[in-house]
């Protein structure tokens, strides 16, 4: 009786995990569900033969490659026992939730489901994210004044929640994409659920004024509309033949309400000269010590855009110089700058310096191994095979590895919730490839 009630229970599981992730004071409900979830799962017939199949999937290889480095590093990791915690509470359990997301999506992928339960599931409590979010920051605004951009929200502080109205913004452009161009579907909800998601996405975007995630929702309107013009096959780009026009109308509006929204943009131009040349406008290092530098107006660089590009530059640098990396910690960036400068530093605002620092050179190589598969993956099933799932894998993707540039994402819950997904996107992946192309 409970093993043929054992999808439902798990569909139900999912989504109460997914809206539990980024809410304080549930670490230890977020990973018990973890458990019972991968438990429930792996009960499920059928289920242990689909993850036994990933073994010939290329990026599993990759990621075990990347584990026997990263354990190798142990070898001549600066601090050793940091590292092997470390391994073990980021690495090692980011591989667990990979399964976890990998079982339960096969699990909910019975013969003759409708589209992909587990990705609608996702959609779902993405959705609910966004409306309760909005909710509380106009209760924050009602009861203390607290403008949005300036509250930390229910779900957490403004990258994650970006991170994840970019997400749901990605389901939906490549659901409302596959619609239009007749591609197979992504998401089996009505017109009016998926109007709501993406109102919900874009409206969190522009109250809280997150301005990388007005980028990401730019770039990707912008590359489905090279898509529609120039990748697409002839006959399915006569159907999408006005979505560059929508583009071309809505990308230059994104700009505008984040221009007039955020008066940061106005400083950048003239900070970013400051911020490359950080050697000798080292305030990235200590504001107290070396002054922040001043523009021509004689108001202060943009502090936010000057810290990330100099951290960046700065960690790029110290990259060559340790091209084996120094063991993998969180805390790559701040032992190489005070290895290098005698003073203490936070963490590099950038997975990508975080990681090049942590796992060297050949350890990141690995990892974008593994992204770069993913996304060709993608391409094939958009392109060749006619699936809008192709089209969410790359941008899901490729988004999390743009986001890896200017925002540490690298580690604890917005990373564990990519291997989350990532690992759902294996499983829909793994079920669309079993279809005939078109």
């Amino acid at each position: 009786m409970i093993r043929n009630r054992l999808p439902s229970l798990l569909a139900f599981g999912l989504l109460t995990l997914l809206l539990v992730w980024f809410l304080p004071h549930t670490s230890g409900l977020r990973y018990g569900l973890v458990v019972l979830l991968l438990a429930g799962a792996i009960a499920v017939p059928r289920v242990k033969y689909t993850l036994r199949r990933l073994w010939y999937f290329p990026p599993v290889w990759g990621l075990v490659l990347l584990s026997m480095w990263l354990l190798l590093q142990l070898f001549w990791a600066w601090y050793p026992l940091e590292t092997l915690e470390e391994l073990k509470g980021q690495w090692l359990k980011g591989g667990v939730i990979l399964l976890t997301g990998a079982a339960v999506a096969a699990a909910l992928q019975q013969r003759g489901a409708q589209g992909f339960p587990a990705l609608r599931r996702l959609s779902e409590a993405l959705t609910l994210i966004m409306l309760l979010q909005l909710v509380d920051y106009a209760r924050l605004w009602w009861t203390q004044g607290i403008l949005p951009r300036d509250a930390v929200g229910l779900f957490g502080f403004k990258t994650e929640l970006s991170y994840l109205a970019n997400l749901l913004f990605a389901m939906c452009l490549a659901e409302g994409f596959s619609r239009l161009c007749q591609l197979r579907s992504v998401l089996p909800v009505s017109r009016l659920q998926l109007v709501i998601s993406t109102l919900a996405a874009i409206t969190l975007l522009v109250v809280a004024g997150a301005r990388n995630g007005m980028i990401g929702m730019a770039l990707l309107l912008l590359s489905t509309a090279i898509l529609a013009l120039f990748v697409l096959p002839p006959a399915i780009r006569q159907r999408v033949k006005f979505w560059p026009l929508l583009v071309v109308l809505a990308v230059p509006l994104i700009g505008f309400l984040s221009w007039k929204l955020d008066p940061r943009w106005q400083r950048l131009a003239e900070t970013l000269p400051y911020a490359v040349n950080s050697a000798a406008h080292p305030s990235w290092l200590d504001s107290e010590r070396y002054p922040w530098p001043r523009l021509s107006d004689g108001d202060l660089v943009e502090i936010s855009a000057y810290e990330r590009v100099a951290f960046l530059t700065e960690g790029l640098r110290l990259s060559w110089q340790y091209p084996e990396g120094i063991g993998f910690t969180r805390k790559a960036f701040s032992h190489a700058v005070e290895a290098k400068f005698g003073l203490p530093s936070r963490h590099a605002h950038s997975g990508m310096v975080e990681w090049l620092l942590a796992m060297g050179w050949l350890g990141f190589a690995l990892w974008c191994a593994v992204l770069l598969w993913l996304i060709q993956r993608g391409f094939h099933l958009l392109l060749r095979r006619g699936s809008g799932l192709g089209l969410l894998l790359v941008c899901v993707v490729s988004g999390f590895a743009s986001r890896m540039l200017i925002e540490n994402i690298t580690r604890d819950l917005t990373f564990e919730w990519f291997m989350l997904q990532l690992g759902i996107l294996w499983i829909c992946v793994l079920h669309e490839e079993q279809k005939t192309s078109f």
